[in-house]
């Protein structure tokens, strides 16, 4: 991240919500196409690349599991926590938020200030991309079955058909034929940077927000910075010692890294996956 990157994500969320209050239908219409690209289209090739072409030591394999499952574990703990006091969709909203954090393109940054190296942040950003397929179908599912729609599994196909390509990719990787490894680069750090039209997404969804249903909904900020900054923290840790009960420094580094990542902010892919699935 460099210094004109927060420049630019303010611009561009300051452009979309311009484009959302007074773009009239124009507006929403550019809205959804960008949103449109980055479900379809950069969401499946990040998927190809982070899975199919990282490089996975045994100690990755594990700090993977341990974030995969902090992940799920938030999911389903966060919408047990929220569904009590609000209906269903905007309990599994609100915990998609605080479940799926910024695992990339805040975390990294953040992990090369602190340790001067990003490794330690990569296996939850990696296993965030492994269970994006997963969720997706499972929204797909639920979504059809709110909405009546069978067409809407549709929308999950490309996710999907990512997460199979990753896996062959992987395959052919670990026998070596996965070289090419400049080309995979360009394109991650081409489609990477296309992920600013998010921000425009972010500002597009800020316009359509109202005063009064954040009133109505202070209840579930509360119980969501709670839920993301003390309990995930704690819920991390408690699976690392678990998982992890090495004392080395390498491996402590790791768990620093982790707890970071559990007290990211939500990803913005999330606005895409709520726009997409309309969710709250």
């Amino acid at each position: 991240m460099n210094v004109y990157d927060p420049l630019i994500m303010v611009v561009l969320t300051v452009a979309g919500f311009i484009l959302s209050r007074w773009g009239s239908r124009y507006g929403d219409i550019l809205i959804n196409a960008f949103n449109s690209y980055l479900f379809y289209i950069a969401v499946p090739i990040i998927l190809v690349i982070k899975i199919g072409f990282t490089q996975i030591s045994y100690i990755f394999a594990i700090l993977i599991l341990i974030s995969s499952l902090h992940i799920v574990l938030m999911l389903v703990t966060s919408f047990l926590l929220f569904r009590p006091f609000t209906e269903p969709i905007t309990a599994f909203s609100a915990s998609l938020s605080v479940a799926m954090p910024n695992s990339a393109y805040l975390a990294i940054p953040l992990a090369l200030i602190l340790w001067g190296d990003s490794i330690y942040v990569l296996p939850y950003m990696i296993a965030f991309n492994i269970i994006l397929p997963f969720l997706t179908m499972f929204l797909a599912y639920t979504t059809a079955r709110r909405a009546g729609e069978k067409s809407v599994y549709f929308k999950s196909l490309p996710v999907l058909i990512a997460f199979a390509i990753a896996l062959m990719a992987r395959i052919l990787y670990n026998t070596g034929y996965g070289n090419g490894n400049a080309v995979v680069n360009n394109i991650d750090s081409l489609v990477s940077y296309s992920f600013y039209l998010s921000f425009i997404v972010i500002g597009g969804s800020i316009g359509k927000l109202s005063m009064k249903a954040l009133r109505n909904d202070i209840k579930i900020v509360v119980t969501s910075c709670i839920i993301k900054y003390i309990l995930s923290p704690l819920l991390m840790l408690l699976i690392s010692f678990l998982l992890l009960n090495n004392s080395n420094t390498s491996n402590n580094l790791y768990i620093h890294g982790l707890i970071l990542q559990s007290i990211m902010p939500p990803a913005v892919i999330n606005i895409v996956l709520g726009k997409v699935f309309h969710l709250n």
